[in-house]
């Protein structure tokens, strides 16, 4: 065996043990920690429903679900860590409680919450969005989680605060660009 192989072996094999503790201390689940797994495994569902790709919704972090967390901290205008800090947790829990879920639409919200979720009005922003270069996938009405994201590019873009929901600004700024 050479000494470069040797050494790319040892070091590798010291590498691997001394982060090792590192790994398991990620896993664990402690009291003074909360519930890591279960905090991993509910923001990966909520990140799934907000039309975000999480990977497997195991309670692990993994590298798919790293990258969900980046774009999702990138579009929501939060320092981009990768990471499931408190801030991020406390972001995707309030968008994905005051947002439409995937496929599934909310009552009428009162005046004063200013989303939209009538079929006829969201299938008129799906058609703009398409028509002004988005992909809120099938033009049907129904808040999914391509139109969902459509509408976050849209408002990135526009400058708009990112959501994901059909809200009046957001709708006032696609009908405004979309009639020119």
């Amino acid at each position: 065996m050479s000494l470069n192989k040797f050494r790319t072996l040892f070091l590798g094999g010291l590498l691997a043990f001394a982060t090792a503790p590192l790994g398991f201390a990620q896993h664990s689940t402690g009291a003074s920690q909360g519930n890591v797994t279960g905090d991993m495994r509910q923001a990966q569902q909520e990140l799934t429903d907000l039309g975000y790709n999480p990977g497997s919704i195991n309670g692990m972090m993994s590298s798919h679900t790293r990258q969900a967390i980046r774009e999702f901290q990138w579009l929501n205008g939060l320092p981009v860590t990768g990471k499931l800090d408190q801030q991020t947790k406390i972001a995707i829990d309030s968008q994905y409680r005051g947002g439409t879920q995937s496929s599934q639409m909310r009552e009428k919200p009162t005046a004063n919450q200013g989303n939209i979720t009538e079929l006829d009005d969201v299938r008129q922003a799906q058609q703009a969005l398409t028509d002004l270069g988005y992909n809120p996938g099938d033009i049907n009405g129904m808040m999914s989680s391509d139109t969902q994201q459509a509408i976050r590019e849209f408002q990135w873009f526009n400058g708009l605060p990112v959501t994901g929901n059909l809200d009046q600004a957001t709708t006032t700024a696609i009908n405004s660009q979309y009639r020119k």
